[in-house]
């Protein structure tokens, strides 16, 4: 399901060839079940009539569950029957998606994200500093995740829970948590992101609303690169980023301010060549650094890389030519965390590093 600003798009088959519109505004929905005929969806006006509602997909009928201000997401773990509802005022919790009461621990907090992965359970508020919360015993007790705010969740058993930052943190950027340790730990520095999500192997996507070169669009995050997908989409301001269980492909949703497109990305000629990438060493850097380009369809082309600053701006441009293998000098760079950007049929690829 994809909820958008008019009502929301429900897939009718596996495939993910066919979708059915319902002309109604949700803020979030669910299917309580396998085969259920009916979602749970949230309605959020800002008025007495916001809340959690029913609604079967055959007739079009609502039925009111129960009323909460405001509410921002709603989440279900199957595993356990258990179903959760963040909103204005704290988080709620049902065993059958029915009956609904308040968790204690977060009355008087807006909940506005959460996760629940392997055991761990992740619910980010807007408190004023240390937002994020951690629960590994099903949600009974709760520890605050110091060090790093975080305004948006994603998670997948093959790959942990990822959070990103608000531009205004000094650890802005995408985020993964390390639950032993009960900390964030900082993958890559970046501000202006407006969405994140997962294909369906676990792999990280993040978005960018309003960004700047070369942080703008969509783009996966694997290893230590960034690699861009914004080919075919005709607006880079990305609001959400989700990924259906589509049989026998690997599939990511990119909604923008144009409207959702799909792309495929282990079957089809949109395939990525997981051999292709672009790698510094040493990393950090002192003086001087070896650039390989390992990519099977550069030879012959005369090829160049942009080198980024973390403010987003070019502070050198790397010709390669036809070399595979290049020696890159810092020159009078300062001391910070820079970029190596690629571009490639279409593709973009970056790489990180630290010079000292």
């Amino acid at each position: 399901m994809i909820c958008v600003d008019t009502g929301i798009y429900i897939i009718t088959d596996y495939n993910g060839n066919s979708w059915e519109y319902h002309n109604f505004r949700a803020v979030d929905a669910i299917s309580p079940g396998y085969g259920s005929d009916s979602l749970i969806v949230l309605m959020n006006e800002g008025g007495y009539s916001d809340g959690i509602y029913s609604y079967n997909i055959e007739t079009g009928l609502f039925n009111v569950i129960d009323y909460w201000y405001k509410p921002n997401f709603i989440l279900a773990n199957n595993s356990l029957n258990q179903f959760y509802v963040g909103y204005e005022n704290g988080l709620a919790f049902s065993e059958d998606g029915i009956t609904w009461t308040d968790v204690a621990f977060f009355e008087t907090l807006k909940c506005i994200d959460m996760e629940i992965e392997n055991g761990n359970y992740v619910v980010s508020t807007l408190f004023f500093i240390n937002n994020t919360f951690l629960s590994q015993d099903g949600g009974n007790n709760w520890f605050s995740i110091v060090g790093v705010d975080i305004f948006g969740l994603a998670s997948h058993s093959n790959s942990g829970i990822y959070g990103v930052s608000p531009d205004f943190s000094p650890n802005c950027g995408l985020n993964k948590l390390n639950a032993n340790n009960l900390e964030w730990e900082n993958l890559f520095p970046s501000q202006t992101f407006s969405a994140l999500g997962t294909d369906n192997m676990g792999i990280p996507f993040v978005g960018w609303h309003d960004g700047t070169p070369p942080f703008e669009g969509i783009a996966k995050y694997e290893g230590s690169d960034l690699v861009f997908y914004n080919d075919g989409l005709p607006n880079l301001n990305i609001n959400y980023i989700s990924s259906p269980m589509i049989l026998g492909a690997t599939v990511i949703y990119c909604c923008t301010d144009s409207g959702a497109f799909e792309r495929l990305l282990s079957v089809g000629i949109q395939e990525t060549n997981e051999a292709d990438n672009l790698s510094v060493f040493p990393n950090p850097i002192t003086n001087q650094a070896t650039i390989k380009l390992n990519f099977k369809k550069t030879n012959g082309i005369n090829n160049s890389i942009s080198v980024y600053n973390n403010q987003g701006k070019i502070v050198d441009e790397i010709k390669t030519g036809i070399n595979t293998e290049i020696i890159w000098d810092r020159g009078s760079l300062p001391s910070g965390i820079y970029y190596l950007v690629f571009e490639i049929r279409k593709e973009r690829f970056t790489e990180k590093f630290i010079i000292l």
